[in-house]
C-alpha cells in the first residue's frame, strides 16, 4: 500500500523536479507477533523503489522484558522526525511553480 501511496502523491505532483521527488517517503509498519517494524519507501528512479526498515522493537509483555522499552521510545521518535522532515518535502513539492526556462528534470520525463 505504501508504494501505492507514493505512486499517488508523485502523480499529484508531476511537474516537481526528480530530486524533489527522490526525497518523498511513504511509511508503512509491519506486526509479526510481538515484533513491530517502521518501513520507508520512496522513489529511486523511473519504475524503481526504495524499502528500507527505518526501526525495528519488540513490544515486551513480561516485566522482565523491560529493557525492551527503550527501543520503542525509539521507535516512536523515528515516526517523529521523519514525519517532521516529509512534512518540509511536502511543503516544497506542493508549492513548486515550474517556469518556462527551467532545465530541471521533472516527473513527467
Amino acid at each position: 500500500m505504501a508504494v501505492c501511496s507514493l505512486c499517488k502523491m508523485l502523480s499529484d505532483n508531476l511537474d516537481c523536479p526528480i530530486k524533489d521527488a527522490k526525497k518523498v517517503r511513504m511509511y508503512s509498519i509491519q506486526i509479526v507477533s510481538d515484533q513491530i517494524t517502521l518501513f520507508a519507501i520512496s522513489l529511486v528512479e523511473k519504475k524503481k523503489y526504495l524499502a528500507i526498515e527505518l526501526a525495528s522493537c519488540v513490544i515486551p509483555f513480561f516485566f522482565e522484558a523491560i529493557t525492551c522499552y527503550a527501543k520503542i521510545f525509539n521507535f516512536f521518535a523515528v515516526i517523529r522526525n521523519e514525519f517532521v522532515e516529509q512534512e518540509k518535502v511536502q511543503r516544497k513539492i506542493c508549492s513548486f511553480i515550474p517556469f518556462a526556462d527551467d532545465n530541471t528534470e521533472d516527473l513527467h520525463e
